[in-house]
């Protein structure tokens, strides 16, 4: 069963989804499955309508030689929906920048990985990613000096090298060009020209090695159930290099690394920081329902925390956080416009929910209704209290 809500028609609703969960079950869910063998407690949240990023302009450092690690949760693909189809993860420089990001121009519903270098794409993805709901750890090394082509950079995904690219002009890297680790400023979670979208969703765990070539098992192994973990890190981080655990609220830029290259928070806030990482992952409001078109006229913010109607009319929203078994707690609260037609509750994955209809219409679904009923099928099985703007 997965978590659902069910916006009213003609009512421009407001709903910031709690959905956090206690778990029992003896069955867990995949990113739960096994002890992890190293906590993580924190990560940033990113929300694109916020513009909020992190910056810092580096010292002269090694810019031929560096290895960026991060864990990332992505809250959006958006297939043209509010006109941005990049989600920049890491930018260095306002000419000729490098960066790291995710791209769906193409006009795909799933969205490409990118690394470009001074500008230039140097990669680009054969394969596409569309799960804005799960952690993954990517790697990005870099060697511009190296006589292999192909090892001037690397890109690792959940301990995984990519090697398949539908574009891939490393052979043209050449030393002293990259903008990585020189004294310009570089941004976590926007392009640092402004000139292609900023990232939507949850950062963790990011390093980042001035002077070392490094792969995906320096900062992740595979546990006894073959899912990949993060580990903590052992080796040293070089003049620019930095370690962002997020676990000061007051300061989410600091960096624990020992280097004191610690990065300036810019559209963020306390509530940024969150316990939802890649070793205690949380249920958030999934955007690839949107594409589906399950959740006509919603769009998930806030790390996929908060739906917001962008049209009047009936829109629905899910989490994807399938459960099976077990005992699980999850929340929401209508913020603005409650009406009789609101509905929370939960709905088989295989619903005919996820196209159309009401959650209190579904055979294989509960509703929790604005006016205390719980219906299934149309029909009332039973009444708790009543709610309204404002109720948890």
């Amino acid at each position: 069963y997965n978590y659902g809500m069910n916006f009213g028609a003609y009512h421009r609703v407001l709903v910031l989804a709690c959905l956090s969960l206690l778990f029992f079950s003896s069955v867990p869910p995949p990113q739960e499955a096994a002890a992890a063998f190293y906590a993580i407690g924190r990560s940033l949240i990113l929300n694109e309508v916020d513009n909020a990023y992190l910056s810092r302009t580096m010292s002269s450092g090694n810019r031929d030689l560096w290895t960026i690690s991060m864990w990332v949760k992505r809250s959006d693909f958006d297939y043209g929906e509010d006109g941005t189809d990049t989600f920049t993860l890491w930018g260095a420089d306002s000419t000729a920048p490098d960066r790291i990001y995710f791209d769906d121009s193409s006009g795909s519903t799933d969205d490409f990985f990118y690394v470009t270098i001074a500008n230039t794409v140097r990669l680009r993805s054969t394969r596409q990613f569309n799960d804005p709901d799960a952690w993954t750890h990517i790697v990005v090394a870099y060697d511009a000096a190296n006589a292999t082509a192909a090892n001037r950079l690397r890109v690792y995904f959940d301990g995984t090298e990519l090697t398949t690219w539908g574009t891939d002009t490393r052979s043209g890297i050449t030393a002293g060009t990259a903008k990585t680790s020189t004294a310009v400023e570089h941004n976590i979670g926007r392009d640092a020209s402004a000139s292609i979208g900023p990232f939507n969703g949850y950062v963790s765990e990011v390093h980042f090695v001035d002077g070392q070539v490094l792969t995906a098992s320096d900062f992740g192994q595979t546990d006894d159930n073959g899912y990949w973990r993060a580990k903590k890190y052992a080796g040293s981080y070089g003049t620019n290099g930095f370690y962002l655990k997020f676990a000061n609220s007051s300061a989410l830029g600091t960096d624990s690394s020992g280097n004191g290259n610690t990065w300036t928070s810019n559209n963020l806030e306390t509530l940024d920081q969150v316990i939802d990482t890649p070793t205690n992952a949380f249920a958030t409001i999934s955007h690839r329902a949107n594409v589906s078109g399950a959740q006509s006229g919603i769009d998930p913010e806030q790390g996929g925390l908060l739906a917001t109607t962008t049209t009047a009319g009936t829109g629905r929203a899910l989490s994807f956080f399938g459960v099976n078994s077990g005992k699980w707690y999850w929340e929401g609260v209508v913020k603005r416009s409650a009406s009789a037609n609101e509905e929370f509750g939960i709905v088989m994955a295989t619903s005919t929910f996820l196209g159309s209809g009401s959650l209190g219409g579904q055979t294989h679904g509960y509703a929790y209704r604005t006016s205390g009923q719980i219906v299934r099928a149309g029909t009332a099985t039973g009444t708790y209290a009543s709610y309204t703007t404002g109720d948890v």
